[in-house]
């Protein structure tokens, strides 16, 4: 079920319209310059939440995708880290949920323990 989640989103993000990309880089857009600069991105909704390990990754992706160096993400640029962040989201979800089917299965296991325990005595 998890996997079918997976193609989904990545479906969805390769059937993203230009039109979608302009509406997300023109709502993180601060400045109005037409371009997405880092200061942008940290001030983005919901980045403040995000974990230490996730931020840095989003930064390594704004710097890949800002190919010629200037600092700042055009419009085809800002595709190219609109993908990558949400790889980068998605592999988190997935380590999410697989460690709470750990934790779940441990518990389980815990339980029957317990109750196997109960019914010897």
């Amino acid at each position: 079920m998890l996997k079918l989640a997976v193609v989904a989103m990545a479906w969805r993000i390769f059937a993203m319209k230009d039109s979608d990309f302009e509406a997300l880089l023109d709502n993180m857009d601060l400045s109005r310059d037409g371009t997405i600069h880092w200061h942008e991105v940290m001030h983005s909704e919901g980045f403040d939440r995000l974990p230490k390990d996730v931020k840095k990754k989003f930064q390594k992706a704004f710097t890949k995708a800002d190919r010629d160096e200037d600092l700042v993400l055009t419009m085809e640029e800002f595709k190219h880290f609109y993908r990558d962040t949400e790889r980068i989201m998605e592999q988190r979800d997935l380590k999410l949920v697989n460690e709470a089917r750990a934790r779940l299965k441990e518990k389980a296991e815990q339980t029957q323990k317990a109750e196997k325990l109960e019914q010897e005595l």
